[in-house]
C-alpha cells in the first residue's frame, strides 16, 4: 500500500512536532536570579535591582553641643534620653522635696547651695544632671514669681528655657 498524501502530509507534521519538542526539551524557561523583595535578603539587607544590599547608613541624630552655637537637630531624639529625662525628673523632684523642708525650716532667705538643702547622710551626693551639667537652685529674684524657689535641670541641650528643661517649683505660699 502506497502511503496517501494525507498520511504523508500527518507524518511530516508529527516529525516536525517531535523534533520541535526535542529541541525545547533543553529550553526550560529560566527563573530569575536574585531577590525580589526585602524578605528574600538576611539579615537587614535590602533587595534592589535584584541583589541583596546593605541598606544606605542612617545619619545619627545630631545633639546640641554645650557652650556653642552649633546648629543641631532636636536631642529630645537621642536614643537615651528616654531613661536620662526620668533620672533628672527624679533628681529634681528629691531636690524640690529637699528645698521645701529647708523652706519650712527657715523664714526667710534662700539657700546658698544644694550642700545646704541636702542632709549629708543622703545617699545621692553628686548635685550634676545625667547630661552631666549641675542642677541649678532658683531662689527670691531668679524663681518665678509665684514661687519660693526650685530646682531646675537644663536638659539635654544645656540651654534654660527650652522644652527640654526639667524643673519643678517650691509654692510661696505656705501650707
Amino acid at each position: 500500500m502506497m502511503p496517501t498524501s494525507h498520511s504523508i502530509i500527518l507524518t511530516i507534521a508529527l516529525a516536525v512536532a517531535a523534533a520541535a519538542a526535542i529541541a525545547l526539551a533543553g529550553c526550560k524557561p529560566q527563573a530569575p536570579t536574585g531577590c525580589g523583595s526585602d524578605r528574600d535578603c538576611k539579615g537587614d539587607r535590602i533587595c534592589q535591582n535584584r541583589a541583596c544590599i546593605d541598606p544606605p547608613a542612617k545619619a545619627a541624630p545630631a545633639v546640641r553641643v554645650p557652650g556653642t552655637d552649633e546648629a543641631t537637630s532636636d536631642t529630645r531624639q537621642r536614643p537615651n534620653y528616654a531613661k536620662e529625662a526620668f533620672v533628672a525628673r527624679g533628681r529634681v523632684a528629691f531636690y524640690a522635696a529637699k528645698l521645701a523642708a529647708w523652706f519650712a525650716d527657715h523664714d526667710q532667705g534662700c539657700p546658698t547651695s544644694l550642700d545646704e538643702i541636702v542632709a549629708a547622710a543622703t545617699v545621692h551626693t553628686s548635685h550634676t544632671d545625667p547630661w552631666g551639667r549641675a542642677y541649678v537652685l532658683k531662689c527670691g529674684p531668679t524663681a518665678p514669681d509665684d514661687a519660693r524657689g526650685g530646682i531646675l535641670s537644663l536638659g539635654p541641650d544645656g540651654q534654660e528655657g527650652t522644652d527640654d528643661d526639667l524643673r519643678s517649683w517650691v509654692s510661696s505660699s505656705k501650707p
